[in-house]
């Protein structure tokens, strides 16, 4: 593609009048040639732009002196950022539908996810594969965001950062402002950086590593650069903190605490076994039918009303109390097992005549590997077992087989042997 070096009308005559006005004052300084007028975005036909707009510069001393691993960080560091919801480690406001993998989200002055305008060099990201749903406007909406984990930290040149909204020039998606991240295309040299990082209480390590190269060629006419990040962390599991495990919050609170007996603070999930419903009752059943399956290790399964399946399990009434619910802290990483490769490459070359060819290609890929709890079946979708199903009509209780013929509801069923494996990989 090509650029060139222009100056708009507007510029001109924004110059023509101050030179109308200061034509009387006396100017000390030689005066400078002003090579070249770079105009980001567009004018759109009445809009209001001859006001000033607040701007913040980050330089490339500010994000060196904050030693980031990644975008994400860089943004929980900006004053004018408000909370990042699009991200693994929140698992709440989302839900089903909360961000996965390596990812981090755009939300400035606190107005929403998907709503600041994201730049690299002045042109416009796309939003990243994916979306989550949050509570926007008393609400749950779909939100988009560009991954602030996308651009290498190390390479930046500088971010200016528009801290008002800027939907008249640029678009709907700026109505909290606009990000612009500026890439150090012209740098010259080599140069490069290894940070490892532990922990005194986690058994977890961080590696990262950045360089940076770039040269001019052809006498001078044409630049190249390149500029790569990597990093590979540790996995954190929740039981390194009990805080972070502590599925029970009531176990943590104060005895005086008057939230002390509030069930909204027990944080468990139901279902650690499966709960199963007949049709009338019998010795292991409760007073409705209902039922559950333990391991013959629980002390129940050596009660009169139990029933021995002969599968190492025992059925008995349902009779839930909190040590029949299951911790979802116990499986979870309060972060992932992360690998990230950036690399950002730029290439220019002056044509003359204030022509200049040039090119920016990009590549990002990250595989991040957590542990969660366990899957469970929807109590307000039952599964039904069928009269002929094979197991519980071979259940004996004596010389008799008291579920023979007999339909099951399986109300709910969590494996508490087991956790999950979440694996999520990005390309751009």
């Amino acid at each position: 593609m090509f650029k060139r070096g222009i100056v708009s009308t507007v510029a001109k005559s924004a110059v023509l009048s101050f030179a109308g006005i200061a034509s009387s004052v006396v100017v000390g300084q030689a005066n400078e040639v002003l090579e070249e007028v770079i105009v980001v975005g567009s004018q759109i036909k009445g809009a209001a732009i001859n006001t000033a707009l607040p701007v913040s510069v980050v330089t490339s001393e500010d994000i060196d002196a904050l030693g980031l691993d990644s975008g994400e960080e860089f943004l929980e560091n900006l004053a004018e950022m408000g909370l990042n919801y699009f991200t693994e480690a929140e698992a709440f406001s989302g839900g089903v539908n909360s961000a996965r993998g390596d990812v981090g989200s755009y939300n400035l002055r606190n107005m929403g996810v998907g709503n600041t305008l994201v730049l690299l060099n002045g042109r416009r990201l796309v939003n990243t594969a994916g979306y989550q749903t949050e509570l926007l406007g008393g609400d749950y909406v779909p939100t988009l965001t560009v991954n602030s984990n996308l651009i290498p930290t190390s390479g930046m040149e500088r971010v200016e950062i528009l801290k008002d909204g800027a939907s008249a020039i640029y678009g709907a998606d700026a109505v909290a402002g606009v990000i612009n991240n500026v890439i150090d295309s012209n740098y010259e040299g080599f140069s490069f950086t290894t940070k490892m990082t532990g922990f005194d209480h986690f058994d977890a390590n961080d590696l990262t590593f950045s360089s940076k190269f770039g040269s001019d060629f052809n006498d001078g006419k044409s630049h190249a650069t390149v500029l790569v990040d990597y990093y590979d962390r540790d996995n954190i599991a929740a039981t390194e903190d009990p805080r972070w495990s502590a599925g029970d919050h009531r176990t943590i609170l104060a005895d005086d605490s008057p939230w002390k007996g509030a069930t909204a603070f027990r944080n468990l999930y139901s279902y650690q076994y499966a709960q199963l419903d007949q049709s009338g009752t019998n010795s292991f059943t409760d007073s409705r039918g209902e039922m559950q399956i333990l391991p013959t290790a629980d002390s129940k399964c050596a009660g009169s009303k139990a029933l021995d399946t002969g599968y190492g399990t025992c059925l008995v009434p349902d009779t839930t109390s909190d040590n029949y619910y299951l911790n979802p802290g116990l499986y979870r990483d309060f972060r992932s097992k992360l690998e990230r490769k950036n690399i950002f490459a730029t290439f220019s070359h002056d044509l003359g005549g204030s022509l200049e060819l040039f090119s920016e290609m990009g590549y990002y890929l990250a595989k991040s590997v957590r542990n969660v709890e366990p899957a469970g079946t929807s109590s307000s979708a039952p599964i039904a077992i069928g009269a002929d199903y094979y197991y519980t009509n071979q259940l004996f209780q004596g010389s008799e087989t008291p579920l023979a013929g007999m339909k099951i509801r399986l109300d709910g069923l969590r494996s508490p042997k087991y956790g999950r494996l979440v694996t999520n990989e990005k390309k751009t």
